[in-house]
């Protein structure tokens, strides 16, 4: 970034006398303490979106504005490092999905400079990403997990008579519950379906295990339904981040820094 000739020739665009918020080098610390380590979440559903983005892209601006490439670069690698610290080890999905929005919103106001976007802040944006996707898996494990077994009990012992707690379901019983289970789930896959019947196991002395000729029929009864040839999802597999180009739709002549931030050394421009 620093002492290409995009660097310091900005187009006349980028160097509009809006939008831009100027500060005492000096105070780099307090504005990335107060704008990214000690940011209060909460505060942030009623703003703009993306705020923290847009005030660090503005102060960015007016630091590219004024020909300073040091003070530009050393509050982007302050931000880097500090979202790092804030974000590393980290299991809440809220904390991790607020901060990899605002890095690709940032991302994005950066790329409508000339030169080439930081790398540092796309691998930050694609290290955020894998970060979510491990925070959501390790959330949705339990329920998948619960799902599962619940659909299991459910199939050896809806039917079963309320009498009492010791009397055990008969073969027969349960098969009829299977079968029912398996017609009233017309958003189970098919091969989902099969595959849990596969692998269920007893639950006590008095159960026999799922025979074949139980499961091919239950193939017969679903052999007409119309689901996609799946099994259940995989909740391991992700995609790879892509992040087109997405020109700002917020004004940032139109920002104004809340009060809230406790950003008052922040001036306008």
């Amino acid at each position: 970034m620093e002492g290409g000739p995009a660097a310091q020739c900005p187009t006349a665009a980028f160097r509009a006398p809006h939008g831009m918020l100027d500060y005492d080098p000096k105070d780099e610390a307090l504005l990335i303490r107060r704008l990214i380590t000690e940011l209060d979440l909460t505060k942030m559903a009623a703003g703009v979106p993306c705020l923290p983005a847009y005030v660090l892209a503005m102060c960015i601006r007016r630091a590219d504005d004024v020909n300073d490439a040091r003070r530009m670069q050393s509050l982007l690698n302050a931000s880097i490092a500090a979202i790092k610290d804030v974000t590393q080890g980290r299991r809440e999905l809220a904390l991790s999905s607020f901060w990899l929005a605002n890095c690709c919103r940032l991302l994005q106001c950066l790329k409508q400079r000339p030169g080439s976007a930081p790398p540092e802040l796309a691998a930050l944006c694609e290290a955020l990403y894998a970060q979510l996707c491990a925070n959501a898996d390790a959330a949705l494990q339990p329920m998948v997990g619960s799902t599962s077994a619940s659909w299991r009990s459910g199939c050896a012992s809806s039917s079963c008579s309320t009498a009492g707690p010791w009397r055990p379901c008969s073969p027969s019983s349960r098969r009829r519950s299977c079968c029912s289970s398996a017609r009233r789930a017309p958003r189970t896959p098919r091969p989902s379906i099969v595959k849990l019947l596969t692998l269920y196991s007893p639950v006590d002395e008095f159960e026999e295990r799922v025979s074949v000729a139980f499961i091919r029929t239950v193939q017969a009864k679903l052999k007409d339904r119309d689901d996609p040839n799946q099994l259940l999802m995989d909740s391991k597999r992700t995609f790879p981040l892509l992040i087109p180009y997405n020109p700002t739709p917020v004004p940032l002549d139109s920002i104004r820094v809340p009060s809230y931030l406790n950003l008052d050394f922040l001036i306008p421009l």
